[in-house]
């Protein structure tokens, strides 16, 4: 299979932030959350890799300004639901195909993204988010089976959420 999805990721980097500033992390499915890195989309090997999971995309960024680039795929499971920003950093989260698609399917269990207390701007683009499904007493009473925001302000950009 073809994973040259570079192009897209750069310029998603030049719209969103100066490309002086910005600092991609990939995440795809064929990565490794352990021995990868991030910091590149390549799949095999260890080091400069992409990460497996979204949240170790998330928290592998380092400053303001970096940028997660996610490749076409569905995302599922530990690490790519109930996604948190707990850094307090300006970052983006971008599917890097947004016509092909990056879905996040939640499985019943759990929400997409979840923003409490963010004080700078996440913004999060080209998303689907599938079957989120939340109660009233998870996450301190906090509802939204897709995306929850509390005390917070990310920008939600061209994303479909369905059957939440």
């Amino acid at each position: 299979m073809n994973r040259s999805f570079l192009a897209a990721p750069i310029s998603l980097l030049m719209f969103f932030h100066s490309a002086a500033e910005a600092t991609p992390y990939y995440v795809d499915n064929c990565g490794s959350d352990t021995l990868c890195n991030g910091q590149s989309s390549a799949c095999a090997g260890s080091g400069t890799c992409a990460k497996k999971t979204i949240q170790a995309g998330i928290n592998a960024t380092t400053t303001d300004g970096d940028v997660v680039v996610v490749a076409d795929g569905t995302y599922a499971g530990t690490g790519n639901k109930n996604l948190t920003f707990n850094n307090n950093r300006r970052i983006s989260v971008l599917c890097a195909n947004e016509e092909s698609g990056c879905t996040i399917d939640c499985d019943d269990s759990g929400r997409a993204f979840y923003f409490n207390g963010e004080q700078k701007v996440v913004t999060i683009n080209g998303f689907t988010i599938l079957d989120g499904y939340v109660t009233t007493s998870s996450a301190g009473g906090a509802v939204g089976g897709g995306i929850a925001i509390l005390n917070s302000a990310p920008k939600i950009v061209d994303n479909i959420i369905q059957s939440c």
